[in-house]
């Protein structure tokens, strides 16, 4: 999604159609964040060399080179792209400017209501149909698996069966696996009169430098090993 400030008539950022922008594809495609419109000539000169000072938005603005910009002087950021860009520069922003990016930051909200409109509904169409983006529906395709990853496909192919893997089920395996570890780490051992568990028992012979420190430590157990 890109955000709504683009579509505003007041004032144009690009004076030439929008998808001229790079990454504005991925931009449109993208149903989760909204991407940034970043200006170029903020960080970089018109050679593409990063500047040393960045300039600010009210520079170019005063020296009308902010708004109405040919595609070429702009592209769309992830919102963490942009933010990382701009960070580089951060040192160089005054005390004034640096509350007031912070402040910005943490009580600004996106309107996105414009999401609703049919120009913008058929132009998330659009680039789903140049990035090969395919949704469920009626479109034939179905999802299978073969046990460790899913696909979606029209045919089944060798080794899989149909519906997803249910990625819940991958969280618990791993849970499990987690706590088969923590209760194998934590059997007692009986090391000179000492109680310790196996962890414990083990991370001390290993900071003595001691070789195998764990089927050293696996001589002292009390209790039956866990399989």
């Amino acid at each position: 999604m890109i955000k709504k400030e683009l579509y505003r008539k007041d004032r144009k950022f690009c004076c030439e159609d929008y998808s001229l922008i790079e990454n504005y594809d991925k931009a449109i495609a993208d149903t989760v964040q909204t991407w940034h419109c970043h200006h170029r000539l903020e960080t970089h000169t018109s050679d593409g060399e990063k500047r040393l000072v960045p300039i600010t938005r009210d520079e170019l603005i005063a020296m009308n080179m902010y708004y109405n910009r040919p595609a070429s002087e702009l592209i769309f950021l992830t919102p963490s792209e942009h933010t990382t860009l701009h960070d580089v520069f951060f040192e160089y922003h005054t005390e004034e400017t640096k509350e007031k990016i912070k402040k910005w930051y943490t009580t600004h909200t996106v309107d996105k209501s414009y999401m609703q409109t049919d120009e913008y509904k058929k132009a998330v169409s659009e680039a789903k149909k140049k990035t090969h983006i395919v949704t469920r529906g009626s479109t034939g395709m179905h999802w299978y698996n073969n046990g460790i990853e899913n696909i979606f496909a029209f045919e089944c192919p060798d080794g899989f069966v149909k519906g997803k893997k249910d990625k819940k089920s991958e969280e618990e395996l791993a849970e499990n696996k987690k706590q088969s570890h923590k209760k194998y780490d934590n059997q007692l051992c009986d090391y000179n009169g000492e109680i310790l568990t196996l962890h414990a028992l083990r991370s001390r012979f290993s900071r003595a430098g001691i070789k195998h420190s764990t089927q050293e430590a696996k001589k002292y157990l009390i209790e039956q090993e866990v399989a």
